[in-house]
């Protein structure tokens, strides 16, 4: 062949071969020899890649070429011809059909062409549009026992026509059909059709139902996309592949694939078959020339002998090539080879007991317990690697090429010995092991869970404990709390009691002891609320600078004064008259009074001591208060627990106690950064000492000496700058669309006010939210947002709702002034105005507000200020003061209320709280707080039933100080002044 690759084939009236190749024209081949070579050179055809040969009933040769249309052979005359199509000799051929009436069916890539057989004359031409081919590309072309007409496309499936051409039924991957690329069309002799596709072999049964059947991989196939097909005198039906020539046969309904000729494989075949009924030889076309063979022979049952293993070479780790072990196992008795660990890589060689056959026969072999698939090769040996331990069969067969495997299968056992490590003892050793390791694992876990059990049942218990303990004592608060009130009714008439001078000294004595011991419960009273201070963290150090000697000796003298057991003395011993140090006077105080107390209270007879005196240690120098007394001593192992609340010492003497006093001590100690201690021996007495560091000028504590002039420094810090602003130039903002109006207002007023103008209402309403100024000055007509709604939206924002607002307008009726009034709008002017009148108008508005805001500064009465303000006030500033009000009332008794409480409460920002207050009131922020203390201060003053330092607690100001010149400030005289005169009035 002079191009190996045969497109297309036929079997002319002599039965020569015609080879139609892929540019090298047609080659005729005669007992295996090419006897005539036709090429468009030699004239004979149109074109040289030759797409389609087909031999008539009269032994005529139709050729079809790659747009180069039709050439006839006249079998007869020997000549060749060109036929035109359409009046086309260039159309592109792809395969020629002849029907039961002698008709030639051309299929092209422009459609179908009709040609009567004897006058070469067309006859008709179908298409996709005018005829309802799937497309125009046709392929193959074949025809029923029906005489139904089948269709072939390149892309678009298969049709079925009647004779006529009327379509009947499609076939495509939309409806289901497996490929829409159809490759050949083939009508058995049993009335099947078969459809060779690229993704199966399709076989349409006999009948009118279009039942058919699809073979795939799953039915036996090896490749599916099938080229050609054809039949053989026993109706098997012989088919070429990408990957060989496959045979369905029959009788048992099974595939048989043959991939070689000898050794060479058998691949890429092209869309071309032609039996030849004289020699029963089958020709397929394929890239690399012709296949043929003939079927019966092919099929026919070869025998092999069986295939033996002949050698095993076993390659142990460490050893160098060459020294493989070998073992010659042709005379083997199928004992089990036995290898070592090291000896898991060995190659087997295998063969048929015939050397003719060697060449023709193909081995399959698998090692069982390794993996159970059968591998084919050509090949007689086998090489396997790194073999783990194990029992493995070694299954080798033999078969003729293109042939059934036979059923016998030779096999050999080979056992793998593993490593000392991975042998059964040792595998049970590693599991008596691990089980061990689990079982401390669970053991330590247990243990731990255990722990962590018992911690968190001991972590509830102290967490209950502790919560019973501080629901007593907020119980015990809560109820000193109750008493405090009567207690303050009682000491009060007895004090009033004490000093009338008509009382007989009888009665007068036991008015003192009467008091004496309601003082003493109230000290008892105020113990236990220090005492829940402490407890809580609550409890914050004030501290002044003075002279702590004075302190202790007053201390002294007060018990000297109260004593009332004659058998004991109390001493007070001071170091020096003048020890100036900060301390908390009433830390100290509570501390010195609950230590001489206890040593009042366990000393029958002898002498306490209260001394001060100060000493160096670790070159610091320290302060120390010690109270000494002869009385009945503490235990020396109940020493560490004296200090714990509720304990009390179990001794002789039973002494009456909350079991709080020494507990509170030694916290109040802590508080004030010092250390308390003591030293006690049974019947001759205990000595306690309170040191502190004499130079500790205690920077986290409050400084009492600095409080009253640092809370009001506290207060101008917390204003805004908007105070400082106070004398300076008030915010005029101006917010005119007109240019010109609006310079003109900007400079003629601009001597007196600070202005900000704005071009339109949105503008106007950042300016005016951002800057919060005293008066707005707004047109009406804008574009934008209008006059009218910037003055709602200015209104109608707490921030902005106290602002007078005057409205200008080209408009002067009176439904526009009512709907500007209805806005919120302060006050009407009409255009053309002058300067003068708009000035007169803002300090009209401005001088009213402020003398609104001197009104509420003068009414003391916090009722009165709210009557009035609703008055003078729209409704959402009255609000606004009402809430402010309210949220410093029930905040009453914190400290720490101030600008920025307020301000995180209304979520407004400090600057414009400031303003907004001022504007309204007249008054700061700050002062507007304390006023509203004060009032309060005042209400409570009035009943009576309060001390002014009770009082100071309740409105927020734990300094009696601070308070008294704070309401000295608002009412002109201090607390017991003002209530004198009330009630001298």
């Amino acid at each position: 062949m002079n191009n190996r690759m045969a497109l297309s084939l036929a079997l002319d009236g002599e039965n020569k071969l015609w080879i139609g190749t892929d540019g090298g024209g047609i080659n005729v081949f005669e007992n295996g020899k090419r006897v005539h070579l036709f090429t468009k050179e030699s004239g004979n055809l149109s074109h040289n890649s030759i797409q389609a040969l087909f031999k008539d009933s009269f032994h005529n040769i139709w050729i079809g070429s790659f747009m180069g249309g039709v050439n006839h052979y006249d079998h007869q005359s020997k000549r060749f011809a060109s036929l035109l199509l359409d009046g086309k000799s260039n159309q592109d051929v792809r395969c020629f059909y002849e029907d039961n009436e002698n008709n030639i069916w051309v299929g092209t890539s422009s459609g179908i062409y009709l040609l009567d057989a004897k006058g070469k004359k067309q006859k008709a031409h179908y298409t996709s549009a005018e005829n309802g081919l799937p497309e125009d590309l046709v392929r193959c072309i074949g025809q029923d026992h029906k005489g139904r007409m089948w269709i072939g496309t390149f892309g678009r499936g298969l049709a079925v026509f009647t004779a006529d051409m009327e379509p009947l039924k499609y076939f495509n991957e939309q409806n289901g059909f497996s490929s829409n690329s159809i490759n050949y069309l083939f009508a058995d002799s049993r009335g099947c059709v078969w459809v060779a596709t690229g993704e199966g072999l399709a076989c349409f049964k006999e009948g009118d139902s279009f039942e058919y059947h699809l073979y795939g991989r799953e039915e036996g196939l090896i490749n599916t996309h099938i080229r050609a097909i054809t039949e053989d005198k026993d109706k098997n039906i012989w088919f070429s592949t990408n990957m060989g020539v496959s045979c369905y046969i029959s009788d048992s309904g099974k595939f048989q694939h043959y991939g070689h000729v000898g050794k060479t494989p058998m691949s890429s075949f092209l869309n071309t078959v032609v039996k030849d009924n004289k020699n029963e030889m089958i020709y397929f076309g394929s890239v690399n020339g012709v296949y043929f063979f003939k079927p019966f022979s092919v099929l026919q049952e070869q025998n092999v002998p069986p295939a033996i293993v002949t050698e095993i070479k076993v390659y142990e780790s460490g050893t160098s090539i060459g020294d493989e072990l070998t073992l010659n196992y042709f005379e083997g008795n199928n004992e089990t080879i036995r290898l070592n660990h090291n000896q898991n890589s060995f190659s087997i060689s295998y063969c048929v007991q015939d050397y003719a056959l060697v060449d023709r026969v193909d081995y399959v072999y698998r090692l069982k317990g390794l993996e159970d698939t059968w591998q084919e090769v050509a090949e007689n040996n086998v090489t396997f690697r790194n073999i783990p331990p194990g029992h493995y069969q070694f299954q080798v067969s033999a078969r003729m090429k293109n042939q059934l495997l036979p059923d016998d299968v030779y096999t050999i056992s080979i056992r793998v010995a593993p490593p000392l490590w991975l042998t059964w003892w040792a595998k049970a050793i590693y599991i008596v092991l691990t089980l061990s390791v689990l079982a401390s694992i669970l053991y330590i876990y247990k243990k731990r869970v255990d722990i962590q059990s018992s911690y968190e049942m001991e972590k509830k218990k102290h967490a209950h404990e502790q919560e019973l303990n501080d629901e007593r004592l907020r119980f015990y608060t809560n109820i000193t709390h109750e008493l405090r009130t009567p207690l303050t009714l009682i000491i009060g008439p007895l004090e009033d009691l004490q000093h009338d001078p008509q009382l007989p000294p009888k009665q007068h004595q036991k008015i003192a002891l009467v008091r004496q011991s309601a003082l003493r419960l109230l000290d008892l009273i105020n113990q236990l609320l220090e005492f829940r201070k402490t407890e809580t963290q609550n409890k914050e150090l004030c501290v002044s600078k003075g002279n702590i000697s004075e302190l202790v000796n007053e201390i002294g003298l007060k018990y000297k004064e109260f004593n009332t057991k004659p058998e004991v003395e109390i001493v007070t011993e001071l170091e020096s008259e003048e020890t100036v140090l900060y301390f908390d006077r009433e830390v100290v105080n509570t501390i010195l009074d609950n230590l001489m107390a206890n040593a009042v209270k366990n000393t029958d007879s002898g002498k306490i001591t209260l001394s001060l005196h100060t000493f160096y240690k670790n070159d610091r120098l320290y302060t120390e208060i010690r109270v000494e007394d002869t009385g009945c001593g503490i235990p020396e192992d109940e020493l560490d627990r004296v200090f714990e609340r509720y304990y009390q010492v179990r001794n002789n003497k039973q002494a009456s106690g909350t079991g709080i006093g020494l507990a509170l001590i030694k916290k109040l100690a802590e508080v004030h950064e010092g250390t308390v201690s003591v030293v006690s021996e049974i019947n001759k007495g205990s000595t306690f000492r309170f040191t502190i560091l004499t130079q500790n000028s205690y920077p986290n504590a409050l400084h009492a000496d600095k409080e009253a002039r640092e809370g009001m420094e506290q207060e101008i810090e917390n204003e805004p700058d908007e105070e400082r602003r106070n004398s300076e130039k008030q915010i005029l903002l101006v917010v005119e669309d007109n240019r010109e109006i609006r310079d003109y207002i900007a400079e003629s007023l601009s001597d007196t006010f600070d202005v900000i103008t704005a071009g339109e209402g949105e503008e106007g309403c950042t300016a005016a939210f951002i800057n919060i100024p005293d008066v707005i000055v707004s047109d009406i007509m804008m574009p934008g947002m209008d006059g009218i709604t910037f003055c709602k939206r200015v209104k109608e924002d707490v921030r902005t709702s106290h602002i007078p607002l005057i409205l200008l307008t080209a408009k002067g009726s009176l439904q526009d002034k009512e709907e500007g009034y209805v806005s919120g709008a302060d006050s009407y002017l009409t255009k053309p105005f002058s300067a003068t009148l708009l000035r007169s108008r803002i300090d009209n508005l401005l001088e009213n507000r402020k003398k609104l805001a001197e009104q509420f500064k003068l009414n003391l009465k916090l009722d009165s200020k709210s009557v009035l303000l609703n008055k003078s006030l729209n409704q959402l500033d009255s609000e606004f003061i009402a809430n402010v009000t309210q949220l410093i009332e029930d905040n009453m008794e914190q400290e720490k209320i101030d600008v920025g409480f307020l301000s995180d409460a209304l979520s407004m920002s400090s600057s414009t709280l400031y303003r907004k207050i001022k504007a309204l009131t007249g008054v700061s922020t700050n002062e507007f707080i304390r006023k509203v203390r004060m009032s309060r201060a005042e209400q409570l003053l009035l009943t009576g039933k309060f001390t002014v330092s009770e009082v100071g607690y309740q409105v927020g100001m734990s300094s009696p100080v601070y308070f008294r010149q704070c309401f000295k400030e608002e009412f002109g005289m201090a607390p017991s002044d003002y209530i004198r005169k009330i009630k001298a009035e």
